[in-house]
């Protein structure tokens, strides 16, 4: 199981700011017998835990020099309370970061995180790297969409994995919409917990909610295992971490890469299908995110997935132009497949700029790298148009990007420079106006004419040519789209 929450508060993280290479135990939960910082490579160690009333099923996790992550049992329980762990330190010489967890009503606590250093020098107290503070890291935009953000640090899981060679996850929107409940209800919660909660009263966990909400098969949180039952009714596994950071690149690179409790979901191979759900929390800012990893071992439940798409694909197909599509699109975008690809890029050269908006953001959400290269791509448009001040050629553009909902920066640019554009439009065509006011018809009639030409599309065109016809009282030529 993926065994951590991130609470905020002031005693957490200071033992937080100790993870990186410092002891930092929790008495409470569990103690661990003396041990060395320093051995030879490739030589062991007996932890002997005793856990504290309440605490049971204690697991350590040992994160090699690699990166890599082992989870540990106890071999031996010499007691009800006791038990005894031997850890090998046999995968080259390095820091070994060790995390011990125990398991609770409440749900899982960590009790200890410590590093061993074998067959290398045990830097000094105070020499450890230290985690970089959040303040260190822009926050996210207040005006960005969670479920971008959503995107973004899956993405972030999914290049991690691909690195290491490691297959991306496919996404799972059911698992992003749970985790979203979950997170809702825990921010709903009065008073609020200080630490974040696994299991919501009266809610349970993710896994309970996948029963409640889906009619899934039964659904165990823990963390997913090797070779598993496959079949209808088969068993699937759930397992999350949980943090509430303000900026999602400063979680990704000092938890995600550094604990390993986070970082085992990265390099996991038992997982089917992951998602990332984030709520804002409006009061603090903060966004609370889960990270959700679930191996579907249920062969109905992975024919209901496939279902729910073909049945998504076939309502956009019979949607009309216009908001309705979008939404329809949008829909796609958020249940991920690699199938939609196809359909997004066709939408995209849609004459209608809200079926252009929503495929853009359901290509936001199923491969946000595209959607950046679509976007760098239109940007060039805009560039051009601005060059040779022939502004109807950037209208579908702009039109786009303000549309955009999902990529506030997108939407921002794109909405700011198409006000500029009809700011302009107006300035010129007042001008043009005056020419005609003065009685300069035919300066008036080339200044029309040239406003029709710089910005065809825009209302001030529609209005050029009214004007132009009026004066030279013959039919106007019709204003370019």
């Amino acid at each position: 199981m993926f065994r951590i929450a991130l609470p905020l508060t002031a005693f957490l993280a200071a033992s937080l700011a100790a993870l990186a290479g410092e002891e930092a135990f929790r008495p409470e939960i569990a103690t661990v017998s003396p041990f060395p910082r320093e051995i030879p490579a490739g030589g062991s160690i007996t932890f002997a835990v005793e856990l504290r009333p309440g605490y049971h099923s204690p697991v350590f996790s040992v994160t090699r020099p690699s990166g890599e992550t082992k989870y540990l049992r106890p071999l031996r329980a010499p007691g009800p309370t006791k038990s005894e762990f031997d850890v090998l330190f046999d995968a080259g010489p390095g820091a070994y970061r060790l995390e011990l967890v125990a398991d609770s009503a409440k749900g899982d606590r960590w009790a200890a995180q410590f590093t061993v250093y074998a067959g290398v020098r045990a830097p000094a107290r105070g020499e450890e790297e230290k985690r970089r503070p959040e303040s260190e890291y822009a926050p996210e935009r207040a005006d960005e969409d969670p479920f971008r953000l959503e995107r973004d640090l899956f993405g972030k899981i999914n290049a991690y994995r691909v690195e290491r060679k490691l297959a991306p996850y496919p996404w799972l929107e059911p698992a992003a919409i749970l985790a979203r409940d979950h997170l809702r209800d825990y921010l709903a919660l009065s008073p609020r917990p200080k630490e974040f909660l696994h299991i919501i009263p009266g809610k349970g966990c993710i896994a309970d909610r996948f029963m409640d909400v889906y009619r899934w098969p039964r659904t165990v949180r823990k963390f997913p295992v090797e070779n598993p039952e496959v079949g209808p009714e088969a068993v699937s596994y759930c397992s999350e971490s949980l943090a509430a950071p303000r900026s999602l690149r400063w979680l990704f690179r000092e938890y995600f890469l550094r604990e390993s409790a986070f970082r085992a979901p990265l390099v996991s191979t038992f997982p089917s299908h992951a998602a990332v759900g984030i709520v804002r929390d409006v009061a603090s800012g903060h966004l609370y995110t889960a990270a959700v990893m679930v191996q579907v071992n249920s062969t109905r439940v992975r024919t209901a997935l496939d279902d729910e798409w073909r049945n998504a694909v076939a309502l956009e197909e019979r949607a009309g132009e216009g908001p309705d599509r979008a939404e329809f699109l949008r829909r796609l975008g958020r249940l991920s497949d690699p199938r939609g690809r196809r359909i997004f890029d066709r939408r995209l050269l849609s004459r209608d700029a809200d079926v252009r908006a929503g495929a853009l953001d359901a290509l936001f959400l199923t491969d946000p790298d595209a959607a950046r290269e679509f976007v760098e791509k239109q940007s060039l448009r805009l560039v051009r148009a601005r060059r040779t001040e022939r502004y109807g050629e950037a209208r579908p553009v702009l039109d786009t990007f303000a549309k955009v909902r999902y990529d506030a920066g997108t939407r921002v640019h794109g909405t700011s420079e198409l006000e500029e554009v009809v700011r302009l439009s107006e300035v010129v065509l007042a001008d043009a106006l005056s020419l005609s006011e003065d009685g300069r018809l035919a300066e008036a009639a080339e200044a029309l004419r040239l406003v029709m030409e710089r910005f065809a599309g825009f209302p001030a065109a529609e209005k050029a040519a009214g004007k132009l016809s009026e004066i030279t009282a013959i039919p106007a030529p019709k204003a370019p789209k």
